[in-house]
């Protein structure tokens, strides 16, 4: 089987068949049946809960198919290896690596189809969530409904930034070390909600597209304002949005003229900074690990990666001098 890129999230594994075939039936609920046997019915699940989402992975040794009824989430399926195909009111739409994906909007059943092997990622969002992440971003909170397209341009500069940012999480959660999702790890998630949003085709596109007033400098000096004082708290679309009064794009835009970053990748700088000072300190009882989960980050390696690219020099060097 494939290696999970949540192994350190393992939720359910077993190698009986009928263990994997009760665990699915309890899922899906009703509907359910075995399509191609395999010698060993093995099964995995894997589960990472984030702070507005969850990231789920599965892979089976034997093909099934399935029901599922409509739910108050959105959901992305992502083919890592095998085939499936997913089946609603909307049609037909077969999911492979060459294809890559398919989304579900929230209420949408429908019927799921899965190759022997086939190994996948679920990126799971509530959807009062994704519309008050959308809200934010146009700076009206009256989103009452997402209707998504079927298509998805897969050439599109923003679902190219949501591939990578999404492989960038995921090689976060894989490293090895300290477990509990720190502030980075959830404002990448957050991040790669915002390109999921700006990439995919939905009834609001239309006005995303359009471009955004550039702030004022006092709006942009009450986000740097509002990241100062909450740097070792998570930020959100929805805060920048609401410390400002703008939307979230107007702010994303001013940030990049300003400081060439996003609002996420400039409180990751602060952040540094505050590193910086601690290790400068050179308190006895804050070595580089204590610093780096203080500061929000999960991974040594993303830490020292990102201070040396900051300051010229790893955190173990200035924690040394």
């Amino acid at each position: 089987m494939n290696r999970s890129p949540l192994r350190h999230f393992p939720l359910y594994q077993t190698r009986d068949a009928n263990a994997a075939c009760a665990f699915l039936q309890s899922y899906f609920d009703s509907d359910f049946e075995v399509t191609d046997e395999a010698p060993n019915r093995g099964f995995t699940v894997d589960k990472a809960i984030l702070r507005d989402m969850t990231l789920v992975y599965s892979v089976a040794s034997f093909g099934f198919r399935a029901r599922v009824a409509g739910s108050a989430v959105v959901q992305q399926r992502i083919c890592l290896s095998g085939k499936g195909r997913v089946t609603t009111a909307r049609g037909g739409a077969d999911i492979d690596t060459r294809q890559w994906s398919s989304m579900s909007p929230a209420g949408e059943g429908g019927y799921l189809e899965f190759s022997p092997n086939y190994a996948g990622l679920r990126m799971v969002v509530d959807d009062a969530v994704m519309r008050r992440k959308l809200g934010a971003l146009m700076g009206d909170a009256s989103v009452d409904h997402i209707a998504f397209g079927r298509e998805t341009d897969v050439r599109s500069p923003a679902v190219i930034q949501y591939r990578r940012l999404l492989s960038f999480l995921l090689s976060e959660l894989d490293a090895d070390g300290p477990r509990a999702p720190g502030l980075v790890i959830d404002e990448i998630a957050e991040a790669l909600l915002v390109s999921y949003l700006l990439g995919q085709n939905h009834n609001f596109t239309n006005q995303l597209v359009r471009p955004e007033p550039t702030p004022s400098r006092w709006h942009q000096r009450l986000a740097e304002e509002y990241i100062a004082q909450r740097w070792n708290e998570p930020l959100s679309i929805e805060a920048l949005a609401k410390v400002t009064n703008v939307s979230a794009r107007s702010i994303f835009r001013s940030f990049k003229d300003t400081h060439g970053c996003s609002p996420f990748q400039y409180v990751k700088r602060v952040r540094l900074h505050h590193a910086r000072a601690m290790l400068l300190e050179q308190n006895p009882d804050m070595g580089v690990i204590s610093i780096a989960l203080k500061c929000g980050f999960q991974s040594l390696g993303h830490f020292a990666s990102s201070y040396r690219n900051e300051f010229g020099e790893l955190p173990s060097q200035t924690a040394r001098r």
